[in-house]
């Protein structure tokens, strides 16, 4: 059996079925005995046509008793690889009937090699000759750091090649009149104390009194 990674694949369903009872049928119950290493499976009960039967191996055998195109009430599986496995997976199931028998089955799975993509490989571009509008997109990207670099030395050989000047000199005071000096200045005086009220006089003794 054939499948594709990362794609459900229908492998098989199982039923009990009586021909001589107008097609009458009934799921069957599955026991995962060895789930397979590349893949998940998953089990649906569906009404599903049922053409043929299968032997141990998984292989199908055809079976012509007027049932083949009636839907069957079926326990189906479906398998699902990986999307990063590919070769032979392989798994192992218990079936049991609606008469009470329980059948082993294996299935072989075979899931193809797809192609991966690649990420495409990054090349360098070669340099643009003149007149290439490439050329002048990248010197239109170029351009801002051209522009601060001469920035920078401009500004670096202006100082270099300033002449230092000398500081100006202080600012001198007026000068003074004519026939002044700094001892004809007036020199302050303190204030002048201030005047206190004379003592009292001290009182007459007293007279004795008749």
């Amino acid at each position: 059996m054939n499948a594709r990674p990362g794609q459900r694949t229908f492998l098989q369903g199982f039923t009990h079925y009586f021909p001589d009872q107008g097609c009458r049928s009934q799921a069957a119950s599955i026991e995962l005995v060895a789930p397979p290493r590349g893949g998940r499976i998953e089990q649906r009960r569906e009404f599903k046509v049922l053409s043929g039967k299968l032997d141990q191996t998984g292989g199908s055998i055809d079976v012509v008793d007027g049932c083949e195109a009636v839907k069957k009430d079926s326990m189906s599986i479906y398998y699902t690889a990986r999307p990063d496995f590919s070769g032979l997976d392989t798994l192992s199931v218990a079936v049991t009937f609606g008469d009470g028998s329980t059948v082993p089955y294996t299935f072989r799975i075979k899931v193809a090699d797809v192609e991966r993509r690649q990420a495409p490989a990054v090349t360098r571009a070669p340099a643009p000759r003149d007149g290439d509008p490439g050329r002048a997109a990248q010197t239109a990207r170029e351009a801002p750091a051209e522009r601060a670099a001469s920035t920078g030395d401009f500004l670096r050989d202006t100082v270099r090649h300033a002449t230092p000047t000398s500081r100006p000199a202080a600012a001198i005071a007026p000068p003074k009149a004519a026939g002044t000096t700094e001892t004809d200045a007036p020199i302050p005086q303190p204030p002048a104390p201030r005047a206190m009220m004379p003592p009292p006089s001290p009182r007459p003794p007293a007279m004795p009194q008749l």
